[in-house]
């Protein structure tokens, strides 16, 4: 059973990688943007939003479903790991190939009012042939990180994606090609990776394809798709309506802020990562009083990086943009960031749904209720306010969805004290207000050294407050044993 320490060092591990990946698209545009048209980049985008809808369906979600299993009390005496791990590759492998198989032969038809220009083959077709093979990986990462052998999944993670920009750079920059070479180049990556698994984790398990966790499996999962798929949904909406409104270049410098405020996101995922199967081997055994003790440190934690990415995003655009134009960008990051805050709350609150999986299958009316508050939102908001219009019905559509996933956690009888409703809450009113004190048009060296003196007296502080209410030192310092 993983310590809390563990669990930290995990959320720290999973949060690098995931920086540097994100990272990696801004380090590496001028190289790329010398040898990319635009129209390179929209076959880019065009190819990866259909890769994401694939992958999706193609996973069935049984990653979620793998972790679930593993510390599932009731599915112990039925099943190891083995039986687990190859039930849900075998099944994410074949119903993949089954779906390129479909639109490599219907895609030409069935795309063509998404793909307009953008020929299918050899673009498309290329990028989907990845997608089987790529599940091999996500289920090596997802059961690695369910094992909280978070040191391993950093390697993976950061292997995976390095080699993946060697091979762009390779057949981009020495082989001339266009797009198609970064095409070329995720392909041939999956395919290598695939294969090094084969005999660096999988061998190591006993091939064992079990009917009874297909089904177990498959039964928590599949109610799970329509919520992942609305999600998809939900985080496009305010970006069309913003598009169709006022155009490409509020959309870029939107573009821009939600890039940037994605640091956040990556942070957040980390936590959920490294965090959930703690809780799934822990929410039997432990108190709730402490488990809740737990859970608002890690949102008074996460609360912290979130009013630091909001303070400071003018100083990191500015860092990390040589185009001046991208730094007024730095106005709505704030808000961006608070969106997805709240969503943290959500995610947290998630956990207990997906553990007992009683509610689970009632998830996507939450993202059906966002998408709706969304939409109304963008029709109201945007023309008036402009991009504040739209990061204001984020925040808006974002909160109507976490209130649904609160009350739907709150419906499972059991556990229901893991939460401190109103300390969280009122931790996410504090953030929110904190974060968006220094949005003030102030570029001087003096403003910065002020706003960071300020952030670390007030996070010291705040977690001495902490520690004294809730003890919390002493939940870390306890031994490995407990």
């Amino acid at each position: 059973m993983a310590t809390l320490r563990k669990v930290a060092q995990n959320s720290f591990l999973y949060t690098i990688s995931s920086v540097l990946l994100r990272a990696s698209s801004i380090i590496f545009f001028p190289i790329f943007s010398l040898y990319l048209t635009k129209s390179d980049y929209g076959i880019l985008s065009i190819t990866q939003s259909i890769g994401t809808f694939v992958t999706l369906f193609a996973g069935l979600e049984l990653g979620k479903a793998l972790t679930r299993f593993i510390f599932n009390e009731s599915e112990k005496e039925n099943s190891d790991h083995s039986s687990l791990i190859f039930t849900t590759l075998i099944t994410s492998f074949a119903f993949g190939l089954i779906v390129v198989a479909f639109l490599s032969l219907s895609g030409p038809y069935i795309l063509k009012p998404i793909l307009n220009d953008i020929p299918f083959y050899p673009y498309v077709f290329l990028f989907l042939l990845s997608i089987p093979l790529n599940t091999s990986v996500n289920t090596c990462r997802v059961y690695l990180k369910a094992n909280h052998r978070g040191y391993h999944a950093f390697i993976l993670d950061t292997a995976f994606f390095s080699i993946n920009i060697l091979l762009n750079l390779f057949f981009v920059v020495i082989m001339g090609m266009d797009v198609l070479g970064i095409i070329l180049g995720v392909l041939l990556n999956t395919t290598l990776f695939s294969l090094l698994l084969y005999f660096l984790f999988y061998r190591k398990y006993t091939f064992d394809f079990d009917k009874k966790i297909l089904k177990s499996t498959l039964n928590y999962a599949i109610p799970l798709l329509p919520y992942s798929v609305l999600n998809i949904l939900f985080e496009s909406v305010d970006k069309f309506f913003l598009n169709a409104y006022l155009g490409s270049q509020a959309s870029g410098i939107y573009y821009i802020a939600l890039t940037f405020a994605a640091i956040f996101s990556s942070a957040k995922e980390a936590i959920i990562n490294a965090f959930t199967p703690w809780l799934f081997a822990n929410i039997r055994e432990k108190p709730e009083k402490e488990i809740a003790k737990i859970i608002s440190l890690i949102f008074a934690g996460a609360g912290f990086v979130a009013i630091g990415i909001s303070w400071f995003s003018r100083e990191l655009l500015t860092l990390l943009s040589s185009n001046p134009d991208f730094i007024v960008a730095y106005q709505y990051i704030p808000f961006t960031v608070i969106g997805l805050y709240i969503i943290f709350m959500g995610q947290l609150y998630n956990i207990k749904t997906f553990y007992y999986g009683k509610y689970n299958r009632y998830l996507f009316l939450a993202t059906l209720a966002g998408i709706v508050a969304d939409v109304i939102a963008c029709y109201l908001l945007i023309k008036p306010y402009g991009i504040y219009g739209a990061v204001a019905a984020r925040i808006i559509a974002f909160s109507v969805h976490v209130v649904v996933i609160v009350y739907l956690s709150n419906k499972e009888a059991d556990k229901r004290n893991i939460y401190n409703t109103k300390l969280i809450i009122g931790t996410l009113l504090l953030a929110c207000s904190v974060s968006l004190l220094p949005v003030v048009d102030d570029q001087t060296l003096t403003f910065t050294v002020l706003k960071l003196f300020f952030y670390m007296l007030m996070s010291v502080g705040f977690l001495f407050i902490l520690n004294r209410k809730m003890n919390i030192v002493s939940l870390f310092l306890r031994k490995k044993k407990e």
